[in-house]
């Protein structure tokens, strides 16, 4: 059973990789789009979680007495959810007439888009520490904190990887940078926001100069840039159970750079054993615990609400859960990964597998579609960015919690960016900005076709027609 059930799921997710590499070289989806990210996602937290999962189930208050037939059930819940996703995202639903509704704003010149990233990450900084306090708006407050650091890093990345020796642009940049990694680390310290910042470099240098290369210097970029993120996030992921509350920033850095990275890598690729708890939920809905019907929609729609004002207010399964089979020996808030697909097992499969394939398939449709319609427009592109962290989170649940944060940080980040927009345009951006944004464009378009002369066509281009997108 283990050899069959590993034969299909790594088979899932060859197809699943070789679809992605294939339409970025064919110039049908950008690689770095919010699709792909969430594919990322789902094949660290079901795909080679769940081949981890038939080899080595677990043997604490989470065991299951015989893992084949929710082996075999979570093998189809994979296969089932890729069609459907798969086949709504390619269709887009209505989502292409809006992502072509929008209104984009004038872009500014390099410069002012670099110096526009400090006063976002210090806003970063007022939203994630000074205002979380606030009655009613202090839990917002700390995810558009988040979104607007994680935008900060996309916007002087965007400015400064198209000019990457340039020493002004330069530290500058890394000045912003490094203030949203810190200032996701203190306080209350979570790996998604860290990663947040990370994939806003990444998601910044990607759509304002890599794209336009050649693939050659793409997958080369994304080599380079990959190693020290993968290496600091498995330091973090190595102490997350360290309290880490009172902790500075120097601690949890000194703590992250002498912990085993080599664990905390095997860590993140084995998706925190989140497909042994599908099975557990797989295996336990409706026998030992009725279903709750669509919980993750209803705990979306009412996550804004304080608990204070709603004592019944649904609560996170990844929490619930834990209650629920008596975990024992746990610190106070210790809560699992369900997995998106054990969020569909315990909210009636029947149900909520085709419906949030469906949700989640236009959702990020929407988002990508944007970036076809105004591909070089910052203004468009960046604040879509600042919700990568939380969208690779989807697949491993809480995914209500996770989409919540991702739709706060991409709308505050849409906020703000309209605002210094406006601004911008009141101290003088206007038709000499745009045009020198234009003349860097044209610049662009001449590197990509060097590139293009030398190493072929591929990097660039946007998704073509409904039916080249699946």
């Amino acid at each position: 059973m283990e050899t069959i059930v590993s034969i299909i799921l790594i088979t899932i997710g060859l197809w699943l990789i070789r679809k992605i590499l294939a339409q970025s070289l064919r110039g049908e989806v950008d690689l770095l789009s919010t699709r792909n990210f969430f594919f990322v996602g789902f094949l660290i937290f079901h795909v080679t979680s769940g081949v981890l999962a038939v080899w080595f189930p677990l043997a604490d208050e989470f065991a299951i007495s015989d893992v084949t037939r929710p082996a075999f059930i979570f093998c189809w819940f994979v296969v089932l959810f890729l069609a459907i996703f798969l086949f709504t995202y390619k269709k887009g639903w209505g989502v292409r007439r809006l992502a072509w509704s929008v209104t984009p704003q004038n872009a500014p010149a390099p410069i002012v888009l670099l110096m526009l990233g400090i006063p976002l990450v210090g806003l970063g900084l007022v939203f994630r520490f000074l205002l979380t306090g606030v009655p009613i708006f202090g839990a917002l407050s700390g995810m558009f904190g988040a979104g607007l650091m994680a935008l900060a890093a996309g916007v002087v990345s965007w400015a400064w990887f198209p000019r990457l020796f340039n020493p002004f642009f330069a530290t500058i940049a890394l000045a912003v940078i490094v203030t949203g990694i810190a200032g996701t680390l203190m306080g209350s310290f979570g790996r998604r926001d860290v990663l947040g910042v990370l994939t806003g470099v990444a998601w910044g240098a990607y759509h304002g100069w890599y794209k336009h290369m050649g693939p050659r210097r793409v997958l080369t970029f994304i080599a380079v840039l990959s190693v020290p993120a993968m290496v600091l996030m498995a330091g973090f992921t190595a102490v997350r159970h360290i309290n880490k509350t009172d902790r500075s920033v120097g601690q949890l850095f000194s703590e992250a750079a002498a912990a085993d990275i080599g664990q905390g890598i095997l860590d993140l690729f084995s998706g925190q054993r989140c497909a042994n708890y599908v099975m557990f939920f797989i295996s336990t809905r409706p026998e030992s615990k009725e279903y709750d019907t669509l919980h993750q929609v209803k705990l979306f729609l009412s996550f804004p609400v304080p608990r204070q004002f709603w004592d019944d207010k649904p609560d996170a399964v990844a929490r619930t859960v834990v209650k629920e089979v008596n975990v024992q020996g746990v610190p106070e808030g210790f809560n699992i990964g369900p997995g998106l697909l054990g969020h569909a097992a315990n909210d009636n499969p029947w149900i909520a597998l085709p419906l949030y394939a469906v949700c989640l398939a236009l959702f990020l449709r929407l988002l990508d579609e944007m970036i076809v319609v105004h591909p070089n427009n910052p203004f468009v592109v960046l604040p879509v960015g600042a919700a990568i962290g939380q969208i690779m989170g989807l697949a491993r649940g809480e995914t209500a919690s996770f989409l919540f944060h991702a739709c706060a940080a991409v709308a505050i980040s849409w906020v703000m960016m309209r605002v210094f927009a406006a601004v911008g345009r009141a101290l003088g951006w206007g038709v000499g900005a745009q045009r020198a944004f234009e003349a860097e464009q044209a610049d662009l378009d001449v590197a990509y076709a060097n590139e293009a002369a030398a190493y072929g066509e591929g990097a660039a281009g946007g998704y073509g027609d409904d039916d080249r997108v699946a």
